[in-house]
């Protein structure tokens, strides 16, 4: 819950509704009364499938990545960066502005990731969160992420631990 949440947002809003889950969580490295490792294999509403591996026992600690491969390209984000992007299309076509940096994100990664450095954690993405909320309360409108929609990976997240402790596949409404 504490450590993949974010990821995990990513992904249901990269990849859609999840539909089933299956998993497993265990306490293998340290003795704390919650896992530390965790695994889950999706079912989404569009048919793809997607695993889900989490863990604080990692030595020394490794990068945040989400991996999207599919037969019109594929794409690595490691540590809120673009790492890889290779698009199935004609060579004379822009890719366009994302992708555009990689060699920028290399460099940015040079400091080290929050998993191996707590200090390494940017504030960028909490101070343009808290930016947009001040913005929406002051037009009194809508945040970009509100209650609702950070209400799915939390379920997504409860039905992992609910099919680890039935060992059951757990469907989402």
């Amino acid at each position: 819950m504490t450590q993949s949440i974010h990821s995990i947002d990513l992904l249901q809003w990269f990849m859609g509704p999840v539909r089933s889950i299956y998993a497993y969580t265990d306490t293998l490295a340290h003795r704390m009364e919650t896992e530390d490792v965790a695994v889950a294999v999706l079912r989404f509403a569009s048919g793809a499938t997607g695993t889900i591996a989490a863990t604080t026992a990692a030595y020394p600690g490794v990068t945040t990545r989400i991996e999207i491969f599919g037969d019109q390209g594929s794409a690595v984000i490691e540590d809120d960066s673009l790492s890889y992007l290779h698009l199935a299309r004609d060579d004379n076509q822009e890719i366009g502005a994302y992708g555009a940096n990689l060699k920028e994100n290399e460099s940015q990664r040079s400091v080290g990731s929050a998993a191996q450095n707590p200090a390494a954690i940017s504030f960028r993405g909490h101070a343009l969160q808290i930016a947009d909320m001040i913005r929406a309360i002051r037009e009194d409108g809508v945040p970009l992420v509100d209650g609702y929609a950070a209400r799915r990976p939390v379920e997504i997240i409860l039905g992992i631990y609910e099919s680890a402790r039935t060992h059951k596949e757990v469907i989402l409404p």
